[in-house]
């Protein structure tokens, strides 16, 4: 884990793509919720994985919302399958998403130095894992576009 300076860390987000609109205080902030509550999670459909995620739960709502705000997730959840428990909330985002331009890799990138070493192997994982299947939704897409049509012929 890599000792906090707070110039350092406004270097990196000034020349980040994505997150320059973050303060310190909030990626710091998220380093810790994450650290605690948060979880790298992967689907699979047969040998091809469907998502790698960022996920955050909680029971506390006003918490899973700012981290919502921070991660600029899509929504918040709520998990109820767990009957007679309190109800717990979740934001969760795909890094893996073709239409996400890798803004979440490029926070995790950021955010790895300053998480404990088991997390920053979970993380390694989880952005190999979404690189991965963005390269393979790309290479799909272009032998899609490289294919040639077949044409019937008329009787």
């Amino acid at each position: 884990m890599k000792v906090i300076n707070n110039n350092d860390i406004r270097k990196l987000l000034d020349t980040s793509i994505h997150w320059k609109h973050l303060s310190v205080g909030q990626f710091l902030w998220a380093i810790g919720l994450h650290e605690g509550e948060g979880s790298f999670t992967f689907s699979y459909r047969g040998k091809y994985l469907q998502y790698a995620r960022v996920k955050i739960a909680m029971s506390d709502l006003d918490v899973i919302e700012r981290a919502k705000t921070i991660w600029e997730a899509e929504r918040v959840g709520i998990d109820n399958s767990k009957k007679n428990c309190k109800l717990m909330y979740y934001t969760q985002v795909n890094i893996a998403a073709k239409d996400n331009n890798g803004k979440h890799i490029e926070l995790l990138e950021i955010m790895k130095p300053y998480f404990s070493k088991r997390r920053q192997h979970q993380l390694e994982r989880t952005v190999i894992h979404a690189l991965a299947h963005i390269i393979q939704m790309k290479t799909t897409k272009y032998n899609k576009l490289l294919k040639p049509k077949h044409r019937r012929k008329k009787a």
